[in-house]
C-alpha cells in the first residue's frame, strides 16, 4: 500500500515539550516521518494508505491543543502577556508582607488566600496543558515542576491556616506559589517573542515574491497573478523591478544584482540567453524574458522551501533546568510519600505530623530557586549584551553560543562591508590625477552601481570639461571624446582588444584610442576587528569556515587575508545546507549571515548571527543580531557574554539543587520547621539572585 503525506496545523504549543508530545502522540499512533514546527504549527506525517484526518485532528485536541486541516487560520493572540500582567499585582502584594510584622493585616490568611487563589488559577490555565499531555507522554517537564510545586506551597498554606488551629501565620506560603507562577511566565514572555520574532522571517522572505508579471498575451502586455503565468510566457521586466519568475532573457540587456541570491557583491551584466532569477534585482536594463520556471519551481520558492524546513529540522536547545526536571519531579515525589512512609510506619509519628512531614517535602523542594537559577541570569546577561550593542532575541540561545564549536560566515555584507575599495591602480599613461580626472567625468554619465561606487571613490577629483559625447553601452561601459577628437571609454574587459597577461585580476579599466591607459582592481572592504575576531575564536578552539556564493579567486583571497583555511565558494543556498547540516554532526555550529540567500542557512544552524543593516530576512532568521554597523568585535563580545552567563547558571544552580539536596532530608526528619524553611527558601533565592546580579559587573 502506498504511504501518503499529510499535513495538519497545531495551534496551542508554547514550548518544545508541547511540539514533543505532538509527534509522540502521532509516532504511537502508527505515523511515520513526524515533523513538528514549534513556531508555525505545521505538522507533517505520513500514513500507509487513507486516513481520516478528522480523526487525527480529535487525537492531538484530546491531548490539549487544537489541530486543524486548513492552512488559512485565524492567528490567535498569545493569551501570555494579559495572564502574566493580571497575576503580577497580586503577587507583588503578597511579596510585601515578608517585610512587615507578623500583626500586620497583610499577615491575615484569608487575605492571602484571597490574593494568591487567582495567580494560582493562572497558573494552572497557563501551564496545566503542558503539564498534563507530558504526564500523558511520560516526560515530566517544568509545568509539572512548577504546578507541583506552587499547588503544594499553596494546599499546605490552606492547610495550615485554616485547619491548625493557633498556628496559621507560621503555615503561610502563599506568597511562594503565586511566585513560582508569576517567575516563569516572565521567562516565558522572553520565549514568546523570540518564536514570534523566527517564524515571522519566513513571512517577510514570502514579501519578496512578486504577486503579479507583465506578461505578453493577445498582441498585448498584461499584469496578470502570479499563479496565471505559464512556461513559455514572455515577461516583460523594467529597471527596479523584483524579477517574478526565473526565465531566460531573449531581448535587452542590462546588470541583475543577484547578490540576495548568490552572494556576488557586483550587479551581472545580462544579455540575451542570459538566465536570471526570481527574487533578484533589475539594477540597470530593460528586458524581454521567456518564462522557464513558475510557482514551487522557481528559485525564491525553493528558498522559502528550504527555509521551511530548516525550521522544522531545528532541534531546540533545552533549558538546564527543563533538562533536569524529568528526573527532578519523580524523585521529590517520590521522596514526599517516602517521608510520609517512613515517618508514620516506622518511626511512629503520629498521623497529621507524618503528612504534614510529607507536604513539607513538597514545599522545602519548591522550584523557587531553581525557577529563578536561568531567568534572573539570562535577563542580566541580555541586558548587558544590549548594552553592548548586541540584540538577543531567545533566552536559551545564551547557553547555545557558549557551547559553539563551528563559526560559518557568509562573505560579501558578513566579513567584508558590502563597499568597494581600490586595491589596485595602474596607470600606464599620464599622472594618476589625469587619470581619475578622466575616470570621474566619464563615470559621473554612467548610471550603472558601480559607475556610482566609483564616483564616490574618486569623489575628490574635478570634472574635464573638455570631454563631450558621452555613451553607454550597456554591460561593456561608457564613451566619450576630447575636443581634439580622441576616444575615452571605462568599462569592463569587453572594452579590450590587447589583453595583458594579468588583465583577469583587474575589473574595470580605461581606454585611450583603443590603447589601455590604466585599470583597476575593486575588493570589498573587510569589516573592522575581523582579524581580531578570528584570532579570539582560534583561542577558544572554535572552527572557522567561510561558506560564500561569490567566486572561488574573491574567497580566497579573503580567506588567505583573513587566515581562515576553510572555505567554499560559489554555493547555491541549498549547498549551504548541506554543508551545515555536516558541520552540526561535529557540535553546535553558528552561521554568521546578511542577505536572503543566507536565511535558509541562518534557520538551519544552531545560533543565527546577523547585523542591523542586514535584509529583513536575514535579520528575522537571526537569534543574535549585531547592531553595530561595520564592526566585527561585538560578535566576541557576544560570545564571552554567553559564557559567562552560562557559568552564572550553573552557579545558580548548583546553589539551589545544594539547598534542595539539604534542606529535603530535613525536613523529612521534621527538623526544620515551617517558619525556619521559609528562611531557608528565601536564603537560597537571595544567593541566587544575588550571583546573578554580580553578572553586571563582571569583565
Amino acid at each position: 500500500m502506498a504511504s501518503q503525506d499529510h499535513k495538519i496545523f497545531v495551534d496551542g504549543m508554547t514550548c518544545t515539550n508541547c511540539s514533543l508530545s505532538v509527534r509522540k502522540k502521532l509516532e504511537k499512533s502508527g505515523y511515520n516521518k513526524v515533523s513538528v514546527n514549534l513556531t508555525n504549527g505545521e505538522t507533517r506525517f505520513s500514513s500507509e494508505g487513507e486516513i481520516d484526518i478528522q480523526a487525527v485532528c480529535q487525537e492531538i485536541d484530546n491531548i490539549g491543543f487544537t489541530a486543524r486541516i486548513v492552512e488559512d487560520r485565524e492567528i490567535k493572540k498569545n493569551p501570555l502577556v494579559i495572564r502574566f500582567f493580571i497575576g503580577l499585582p497580586f503577587t507583588l502584594v503578597l511579596l510585601v508582607h515578608m517585610f512587615l510584622p507578623m500583626d500586620h493585616w497583610l499577615n491575615n490568611p484569608i487575605l492571602q488566600f484571597g490574593l494568591a487563589t487567582p495567580v494560582l488559577v493562572i497558573g494552572w490555565i497557563q501551564f496545566g496543558k503542558g503539564a498534563i499531555s507530558s504526564i500523558k507522554n511520560r516526560m515530566a517537564n517544568m509545568d509539572v515542576l512548577i504546578l507541583s510545586g506552587a499547588s503544594a506551597a499553596y494546599f499546605y498554606s490552606i492547610y495550615g491556616s485554616f485547619f491548625i488551629a493557633g498556628s496559621s501565620h507560621q503555615y503561610l506560603f502563599f506568597e511562594t506559589a503565586a511566585t513560582i507562577i508569576t517567575l516563569v511566565m516572565v521567562g516565558n514572555l522572553i520565549e514568546h517573542y523570540s518564536v514570534q520574532k523566527t517564524s515571522s522571517a519566513i513571512d517577510a522572505l514570502k514579501g519578496f515574491q512578486a504577486m503579479d508579471a507583465k506578461i505578453l498575451r493577445g498582441g498585448k502586455i498584461n499584469l496578470i497573478d502570479l499563479n496565471q503565468v505559464m512556461v513559455g510566457d514572455t515577461m516583460y521586466i523594467n529597471s527596479g523591478d523584483h524579477i517574478p519568475c526565473d526565465g531566460e532573457i531573449i531581448e535587452g540587456e542590462g546588470a541583475i544584482n543577484e547578490s540576495m541570491i548568490t552572494g556576488e557583491s557586483l550587479p551581472i551584466y545580462k544579455a540575451p540567453g542570459s538566465h536570471i532569477m526570481s527574487g533578484t534585482l533589475v539594477a540597470e536594463g530593460n528586458f524581454q524574458v521567456k518564462v522557464s520556471r513558475v510557482g514551487t519551481d522557481s528559485t525564491l520558492s525553493k528558498i522559502i522551501k528550504l527555509m521551511e524546513d530548516a525550521q522544522g529540522e531545528q532541534a531546540p536547545i533545552q533549558a538546564l533546568a527543563d533538562k533536569v526536571s524529568g528526573v527532578f519531579v519523580p524523585v521529590v515525589l517520590g521522596l514526599s510519600l517516602l517521608s510520609f512512609f517512613l515517618n508514620y510506619g516506622i518511626f511512629d509519628v503520629a498521623l497529621e505530623d507524618s503528612i504534614m512531614r510529607s507536604i513539607a517535602v513538597l514545599v522545602i523542594s519548591c522550584p523557587c530557586a531553581l525557577g529563578l537559577a536561568t531567568p534572573t541570569a539570562v535577563v542580566v546577561g541580555i541586558g548587558k549584551a544590549a548594552k553592548a550593542g548586541i540584540l538577543i532575541k531567545s533566552a536559551k540561545i545564551l547557553e547555545t553560543f557558549a557551547k559553539v564549536k563551528n563559526i560559518i560566515f557568509d562573505k560579501t555584507g558578513t566579513l567584508t562591508n558590502g563597499e568597494f575599495i581600490i586595491q589596485s591602480f595602474d596607470f600606464f599613461k599620464y599622472e594618476k590625477a589625469r587619470i581619475e580626472t578622466i575616470i570621474f567625468t566619464l563615470e559621473q554619465h554612467s548610471s550603472h552601481p558601480l559607475a556610482k561606487a566609483m564616483v564616490g571613490l574618486l569623489k575628490d577629483s574635478e570634472m574635464d570639461p573638455t570631454l563631450k559625447q558621452f555613451e553607454e553601452k550597456k554591460g561593456i561601459g561608457i564613451l566619450c571624446k576630447d575636443e581634439n577628437g580622441n576616444n575615452y571609454s571605462f568599462g569592463s574587459f569587453r572594452l579590450l582588444k590587447d589583453h595583458r597577461e594579468d588583465d583577469t585580476h583587474f575589473h574595470l579599466f580605461l581606454i585611450e584610442n583603443d590603447r589601455c591607459i590604466a585599470r583597476i582592481q575593486l575588493k570589498d572592504a573587510i569589516k573592522n576587528h575581523a582579524h581580531e575576531m578570528l584570532s579570539y575564536l582560534n583561542g577558544q578552539s572554535i572552527k572557522s569556515y567561510i561558506l560564500s556564493g561569490d567566486q572561488q579567486s574573491k574567497v580566497a583571497e579573503l580567506s588567505k587575508s583573513l587566515g581562515i583555511n576553510h572555505f567554499e565558494a560559489q554555493l547555491s543556498p541549498q549547498d549551504k545546507l548541506d554543508f551545515i547540516k555536516g558541520y552540526k554532526k561535529e557540535g553546535i555550529t553558528a552561521m554568521v549571515g546578511d542577505g536572503i540567500n543566507d536565511a535558509p542557512a541562518l534557520t538551519l544552524s544552531d545560533v543565527a548571527i546577523s547585523f542591523k543593516q542586514a535584509t529583513d530576512i536575514a535579520v528575522h532568521s537571526a537569534d543574535i543580531v549585531l547592531l553595530q554597523e561595520n564592526e566585527l568585535n561585538s560578535l566576541t563580545e557576544a560570545h564571552r557574554i554567553s559564557i559567562l552567563t552560562l557559568k552564572t547558571i550553573k552557579q545558580n544552580l548548583f546553589w539551589a539543587f545544594s539547598y534542595n539536596i539539604i534542606a529535603i532530608p530535613m525536613a523529612s526528619m521534621g527538623m526544620i520547621e515551617p517558619m525556619a524553611a521559609a528562611l531557608f527558601m528565601a536564603f537560597s533565592d537571595v544567593v541566587v539572585v544575588g550571583n546573578s546580579l554580580l553578572l553586571k559587573i563582571k569583565k
